[in-house]
């Protein structure tokens, strides 16, 4: 019943937050990821992006490890072509190329009609950061979602039943990520560390790629940290 529940939190907030299906317009909409790259320069290319008569904004989110650094996703019914042809030339005289260009959907990275996708990672000064969401790993102890955001805080759902009934229990916590290890840290708790593994996970629609944190710490005092913690990408292997 509690990870039913949990499950299906964890797939309705993917879908809110990942899959970025993107409403049509008649004017082309420029969505831009960003990693690494400052703000000046960011706004520099937003502006000039604007002058070309595009609407620009800015999307918190992680940009998944799977695409290039500079990488412009796109529907194949994108009316507007030219506007591609644009996006490059503002990026070029920013100093920035075109690595991956991506006209259908891609691990739940889709864009509809005149919406563009610009991913923008600055190898040189690449940070590193979890999946939006992970979930326990079944190890016969509390499990729970938690949730990160790009700002360094973290959200810790777990279900615990009460007076016959499951209620869920928030807790905020804070985060830090190098590429390999992932600490957490709740107040009054010791920290809770997880180790990066890339692994092959069977499904029910066959052998899939998974992001799992192994769980390095002994004895965790919070509940929801208590398992390995990981996510599936159900869209096959790349």
């Amino acid at each position: 019943m509690a990870n039913h529940s949990l499950n299906k939190r964890y797939f309705q907030s993917v879908f809110l937050s990942c899959l970025l299906i993107l409403t049509g317009c008649s004017s082309v909409h420029v969505h831009i990821a960003n990693e690494g790259y400052s703000e000046e320069k960011v706004t520099s290319i937003t502006s000039q992006l604007e002058q070309e008569g595009y609407k620009v904004s800015l999307v918190d989110f992680s940009i998944p490890s799977y695409f290039e650094d500079t990488a412009l996703l796109y529907s194949p019914s994108l009316k507007n072509e030219r506007a591609l042809t644009n996006i490059k030339k503002v990026l070029s005289e920013s100093g920035i190329s075109v690595q991956q260009e991506n006209n259908l959907g891609q691990n739940k990275q889709f864009y509809t009609k005149n919406n563009i996708g610009l991913y923008l990672r600055n190898a040189k000064n690449r940070q590193h950061y979890p999946p939006a969401f992970l979930i326990s790993k079944p190890c016969g102890k509390k499990g729970g979602l938690v949730q990160f955001s790009r700002n360094g805080s973290a959200l810790i759902e777990t279900d615990i039943f009460i007076n016959g009934d499951y209620e869920t229990v928030k807790q905020q916590a804070k985060w830090q990520y190098d590429g390999k290890i992932l600490n957490i840290f709740v107040d009054n708790a010791s920290p809770t560390s997880f180790i990066y593994k890339d692994e092959i996970v069977p499904t029910h629609i066959g052998p899939r790629q998974a992001d799992t944190f192994e769980l390095i710490t002994s004895n965790v005092e919070v509940a929801g940290l208590q398992c390995s913690l990981s996510i599936t990408n159900m869209d096959g292997l790349q």
